[in-house]
């Protein structure tokens, strides 16, 4: 029986419109390691908001504009 995989995942939207594709910071088979990681990636992010079980987001003001990131913890 195959053991579950855990994905710690982020996409970048630059200013509301422009959305890359989905990429993959973290992977694991062991469900406390990827928490681990995904709330210390949370921890340093000052303005996390939208904050709900595996899922956040921030954002960021650069010379480009808004940059928003999402992150969340997918189970395969």
């Amino acid at each position: 029986m195959a053991r579950a995989k855990y994905y710690i995942k982020r996409q970048t939207t630059w200013n509301d419109t422009e959305k890359e594709e989905e990429e993959t910071l973290f992977e694991t088979t062991r469900k406390a390691d990827a928490e681990k990681f995904f709330y210390r990636i949370r921890k340093n992010r000052n303005y996390a908001y939208d904050i709900r079980m595996g899922y956040f987001k921030t954002d960021e003001f650069t010379m480009a504009g808004k940059v928003t990131n999402e992150y969340w913890i997918e189970k395969h």
